[in-house]
């Protein structure tokens, strides 16, 4: 009888153990839940915050103003070399002595991306921007991260086409 009781002492443990292991688990999938929609949401911002330092400049901008955009995607190039998703791809229509037009695919293009030639055709739109010219600027997005892909600097608003 008494190791009847003892036997009966130790089931009663543990399945008090269990219990309290499955109460733990219970607990800390609760508390994961808000831990990973907080985290969503600071990248929602930060895709907020990210978008808004270019849509600053949608619409009709002087010249002078398209080459502080320019500047702003080299200096955003520097900072995010080793995160290409964030840097925008851009499409310039610029009538200049040589009507040249200069593309560099976004993130959604399928473009194999080289970071010397984003700089370098960076630089070389910036140098073909007529500062007194009123050019218009467009965006495109990410449909996978919403984050501003493709900026568009257009000689003309008519230039527009309805790709945009």
């Amino acid at each position: 009888m008494e190791n009847a009781s003892k036997a009966l002492i130790i089931a009663g443990a543990i399945l008090l153990s269990i219990l309290l292991i499955a109460v733990g688990m219970y607990v800390y999938n609760s508390s994961i839940d808000p831990i990973q929609s907080a985290g969503s949401t600071i990248s929602s911002y930060d895709k907020e915050a990210f978008n808004l330092k270019w849509e600053q400049y949608d619409g009709e901008q002087t010249g002078t103003i398209v080459q502080k955009l320019i500047a702003k995607m080299l200096s955003n190039a520097d900072e995010y070399k080793e995160e290409h998703r964030k840097l925008p791809g851009i499409s310039a229509r610029i009538k200049h002595q040589d009507s040249s037009t200069g593309t560099l695919g976004g993130e959604d293009s399928g473009v194999t991306f080289d970071f010397n030639e984003y700089v370098a055709t960076l630089g070389d739109i910036r140098g073909k921007i007529q500062k007194k010219h009123m050019y218009y600027v467009t965006f495109g997005y990410s449909e996978t991260t919403g984050l501003i892909n493709m900026i568009h600097i257009l000689y003309d608003k008519e230039d527009r086409p309805d790709l945009f």
